[in-house]
């Protein structure tokens, strides 16, 4: 008796006026079918025989087996051939080595930007000196991290930044990485970038002085803007990192646009958090449901755009949709915990940017405990590699929760008090996706039984 590859369990089920698609999160299959097609899908969960799934099918539809095994197997390879049937091995959840540690080396920053997050512009009395630095980036590797970002603030304001990045290089065989807005970029540190080969992630919100400027301050595009030359005159690899907002919305196309233009190796885009002095802005920055099913639309279309420029489009809520999750479907979509470490600029260690200065979220600090001790013992840390989709409490009945794997947790518990509550993207991303999936439903894509 042949055995029949089954479908995910983990998968959308979407229908509209007697149509049906089928989503696979794991690789992005889609498969759109009539009532008849769904019907033998759900006889496919229940019987992997394929003898018995024929017969079953036959009696069911009142034809004769014959019939219902020639229709069975031209179905199966329309199944096959849309990434339907299979799915990854599962993750697992325990003590996984992290591949980047996020380190704050400041809180200084040239600018005051409107949607900062941390609350940065002037150096902090508690700031690591550079020898406690070095000792933390010593125990990232030791925890086996092998990139190793430098945030803020904006580490270019550290003058001793070119020590860091020749420690985290040199001395301990790591590849460097740093998040910055370039406005202070001198030649002398962009030569120094390249020869240790640091990866950088530039701060842009938008594709004009206009745009841009009105986060992060008067002349600050036009700064930017000279920083990119430099590195591209040495050969530094870089990528943009652009914080949707309602000031910004018509700029995301011409954001990509700009990427391939300046030899950018990818744009990530997400939407403005209400944490820091953005918090106070709320309605003011926050994009409306229907301009974000737009935005996130945009960007879905723009990853087809621009397969063959070089440019990677990076927007994590399409993920599922576009390439899959493999492995992590229904799993929390950030990599707290799991793939990185972070520790801020007075040596605190936190889940993620986002828990900077709260106490119910603060595992230790680098001056007394031993990263790899926290990593490997804290039930926070634990709590982000096991938690999913499926546990949460808001989203435990959601139809489409394995397409976001529940959203941030840390956006959740800094506008409702919980992990376990939605996230400030859920009424977005509910409607995106379904939008989508709607869309999706149409007769000329129908594959019948």
């Amino acid at each position: 008796m042949a055995q029949l590859e089954a479908l995910p369990p983990k998968r959308i089920h979407h229908s509209k006026d007697g149509v049906h698609i089928f989503v696979n999160p794991y690789w992005g299959g889609k498969f759109v079918t009539d009532d008849q097609g769904a019907l033998v899908i759900e006889m496919m969960d229940h019987e992997n025989d394929e003898d018995r799934l024929v017969q079953q099918i036959a009696d069911r539809l009142n034809i004769n087996p014959y019939e219902a095994a020639a229709r069975l197997v031209a179905f199966t390879e329309q199944l096959y051939k849309r990434r339907m049937l299979g799915q990854a091995e599962g993750f697992s959840p325990d003590n996984p080595k992290p591949d980047f540690g996020f380190l704050e080396v400041t809180r200084k920053c040239d600018t005051r930007c409107r949607l900062c997050y941390v609350d940065s512009g002037r150096e902090l009395p508690d700031t690591l000196t550079a020898e406690e630095i070095y000792k933390t980036i010593d125990q990232m590797a030791e925890l086996g991290v092998e990139n190793i970002a430098l945030t803020g603030g904006d580490p270019l304001t550290r003058a001793d930044l070119p020590d860091i990045l020749d420690y985290i290089r040199k001395q301990k065989g790591l590849r460097p990485a740093i998040s910055t807005s370039l406005l202070s970029l001198t030649r002398e540190l962009a030569q120094k970038m390249a020869e240790l080969d640091v990866a950088v992630q530039i701060s842009l919100d938008g594709c004009t002085p206009e745009t841009n400027d009105w986060n992060r301050g008067q002349g600050s595009f036009e700064k930017t803007m000279a920083g990119i030359q430099l590195l591209n005159e040495h050969g530094v690899v870089f990528r943009f990192a652009f914080v949707i907002n309602k000031h910004n919305l018509p700029d995301i196309k011409e954001m990509v646009a700009l990427g391939i233009e300046l030899g950018a190796r990818e744009v990530a885009f997400g939407k403005v958090k209400l944490a820091g002095r953005a918090a106070a802005l709320n309605e003011a920055v926050v994009p409306s449901t229907e301009e974000m099913i737009g935005a996130y639309h945009q960007l879905y279309r723009c990853d087809f755009d621009v397969k063959n420029s070089g440019l990677k489009v990076r927007c994590k809520h399409n993920q599922a949709l576009l390439a899959g999750l493999d492995n992590r479907v229904g799993c929390l979509p950030c990599g707290a915990g799991r793939t990185f470490v972070h520790v801020t600029y007075n040596g605190d260690v936190i889940p993620c940017s986002l828990f900077n200065g709260c106490r119910d979220f603060t595992l230790g600090n680098v001056h007394h405990d031993r990263l790899t001790d926290l990593w490997q013992s804290s039930p926070i840390f634990r709590y982000f590699r096991q938690t999913t989709a499926d546990d949460i409490g808001a989203c435990r009945d959601c139809p489409v929760k394995y397409l976001c794997g529940g959203g941030c947790r840390a956006d959740a518990y800094l506008g409702a008090g919980s992990t376990d509550a939605v996230c400030s993207d859920c009424e977005d991303l509910l409607a995106y996706y379904n939008w989508i999936l709607d869309r999706g439903c149409q007769a000329k894509y129908i594959t019948a039984f």
